[in-house]
């Protein structure tokens, strides 16, 4: 589903994706660059599905880090959920994946999660 904020209509820095039953807007370089070109849905999916845990969806900013696992290596993939940069706020979720094909070369990525969007920090 296609959102348009205010604005020109067509201007692709206005439009917005929903994902994952309404959870989170995808901003259009989150959409472009993660989403459709390395056809990353299911990291973000598993960002949005954080928003059940009552811990993260208090937060009304987010930051999310990805990087290589400590646990599992370069195979692997550490999604990290923070209420601001580190070290000034607190880390409320952590999760480990074993096997990713996440892109190598986008790691380490932040990405934002502010009114209800997810964005790279380019888009803030």
């Amino acid at each position: 589903e296609v959102v348009r904020e205010r604005g020109r209509p067509g201007n692709r820095a206005n439009e917005l994706r929903r994902h994952c039953c309404g959870a989170a807007n995808l901003g259009t370089r989150v959409q472009q660059r993660i989403a459709e070109a390395c056809s990353a849905l299911w990291q973000l999916d598993r960002i949005a599905a954080h928003k059940t845990n009552p811990r993260v969806r208090r937060e009304g900013f987010q930051l999310w880090i990805l990087t290589h696992s400590l646990k599992h290596g370069e195979a692997g993939l550490r999604a990290e959920c923070w209420t601001d940069t580190p070290p000034h706020g607190h880390n409320i979720v952590v999760q480990e994946i074993e096997y990713s094909d996440f892109p190598r070369e986008l790691i380490p990525l932040k990405l934002y999660l502010e009114a209800g969007t997810l964005m790279l920090p380019e888009e803030r």
